[in-house]
């Protein structure tokens, strides 16, 4: 008890508390990003989109830190103001990109709503509709990369010294349950409304920016109490240098190429896969989005048994280094 009063991270119940915090909002990020792959045939049917349009949306999530770079730039900003700040701002992103997303799929909208006709007056080959949701999205893909770092590093800050290996495990598992939940509940909640699943989603985003309000006034006494301790440590500044040093070391490109194959192999089968079962098998949505909920779902028993495997080869640095940044990085 008298070391929960010292520090906040030496009591366990903290810790895993603060993890579980964090996680929701991970899994919140990743049940959005998921939550239109399973209501591909119903956009076509109730906006008119074309299997182009459905990628056009689903790929302007990547637009941001493809092309602008900004998970590397997100990466930068926190460690130049730190978690509260970055969390809340990039977060916040995805609640505003969730909210544009959503507003595109409403009646309101279609009907001539704020905003309908601007969009309808360039690249008209996409309806409007195609475009506020594009745009919806590039605002969530530009504030959930950035917040997946954030909560990268605040489980680095909790857990430094503890159950780090295990920690990232849990929190990955849990972020996958968020993104097999996408699949499994949105198919068996579209009718009477076809929307339900996008707004439910919405919630979810909503409620993460609460969760991570409430996270920062953990965080606040945390770093209240290490400073009192005199724990307080000067953390690494950004250099130009150690990023160049980064990009041309050979283990690192073979990961980030291992990275680049596994998603451009997984995530896109994704995204089809709801629809693909269902009109090729000719199975029921809620069939056909379950059978895609498996991959992600069936990953998370392995997580903590990687950590316990992991353990007991603690010692083989090599081997360690490149087995757990193999499996963190590939599961992401």
């Amino acid at each position: 008890m008298e070391e929960f009063k010292k520090v906040l991270r030496e009591s366990a119940v903290a810790r895993w508390g603060i993890l579980l915090l964090i996680s929701y909002v991970m899994a919140a990020n990743y049940y959005f990003y998921d939550a239109l792959a399973p209501l591909k045939s119903t956009l076509q049917e109730q906006l008119g989109f074309s299997s182009e349009d459905f990628g056009w949306v689903q790929g302007f999530y990547a637009f941001p830190n493809t092309f602008l770079l900004m998970a590397i730039l997100g990466g930068i900003i926190l460690d130049k103001i730190g978690i509260r700040i970055t969390g809340m701002v990039f977060v916040v992103f995805m609640a505003i990109g969730a909210l544009v997303t959503v507003y595109g799929t409403t009646e309101y909208y279609g009907n001539g709503g704020f905003g309908f006709d601007f969009m309808g007056s360039f690249l008209i080959r996409f309806s409007p509709q195609v475009k506020m949701m594009a745009l919806g999205m590039l605002l969530f893909g530009l504030g959930a990369e950035t917040s997946i770092v954030v909560i990268s590093k605040t489980i680095v800050k909790w857990f430094k010294g503890k159950e780090i290996a295990l920690a990232f495990g849990v929190n990955l598992g849990i972020a996958r349950i968020g993104t097999a939940m996408a699949y499994i509940i949105g198919p068996r909640i579209i009718q009477p409304e076809w929307t339900k699943p996008v707004w439910l989603a919405v919630i979810l985003i909503l409620i993460s920016l609460l969760a991570f309000l409430i996270y920062i006034v953990f965080d606040l006494k945390i770093d209240k109490q290490i400073k009192n301790e005199g724990l307080m440590t000067k953390e690494d500044e950004f250099r130009l240098k150690d990023f160049v040093t980064l990009i041309t070391n050979r283990s690192f490109i073979f990961i980030a190429a291992l990275c680049v194959t596994f998603y451009a192999a997984v995530f896109p089968f994704l995204k089809y896969a709801t629809d693909f079962f269902h009109n090729r098998f000719n199975v029921p949505l809620e069939t056909a989005g379950f059978i895609a909920s498996w991959l992600p779902l069936l990953t998370v028993p392995f997580y903590a048994n990687f950590w316990c495997f992991n353990r007991q080869n603690w010692q083989r640095s090599s081997f360690h280094d490149f087995w757990f940044v193999h499996s963190f990085y590939c599961s992401i």
